[in-house]
């Protein structure tokens, strides 16, 4: 069993298509959605997911004024080969709702990125065992 996580970006707060879709594509693939939250992500956390455009000022830029300081909801996913098969439902899902690089609706974590996802979740249970 992987785990792996969803990070929904803010052009996809108010589709009801797409999260439709996502429950779908979930189930028809055996995943399984373990938390749901909120989290908001500062300009190093970013970085750290998105590390390709930490040498180019533009993109950087952009990044931080689309995600950066939001509130993103946050899907953590429980499954077999969960981490290819995020893959193939982000595809899916960024050829139908995405309008541009950054507008594109959902963030899978891949193979490479997964030990940020870690980092996330820890530090999100940490914050959860401090607020009890």
């Amino acid at each position: 069993m992987e785990r792996t996580l969803i990070i929904f970006k803010p052009d996809s707060n108010n589709n009801i298509k797409l999260k439709k879709d996502i429950r779908y594509a979930l189930k028809k693939y055996g995943l399984e959605v373990i938390k749901k939250e909120v989290l908001v992500l500062d300009e190093q956390r970013t970085l750290a997911i998105w590390k390709h455009c930490a040498d180019d000022y533009v993109l950087k830029q952009l990044l931080f004024k689309y995600l950066s300081g939001k509130k993103l909801k946050i899907y953590y996913i429980l499954g077999n080969d969960a981490v290819r098969k995020g893959a193939v439902i982000k595809r899916f899902l960024r050829n139908k709702y995405g309008k541009s690089y950054y507008s594109n609706c959902i963030f899978f974590i891949f193979w490479e990125q997964i030990e940020i996802a870690k980092n996330i979740y820890l530090e999100v249970l940490k914050w959860e065992l401090k607020n009890i």
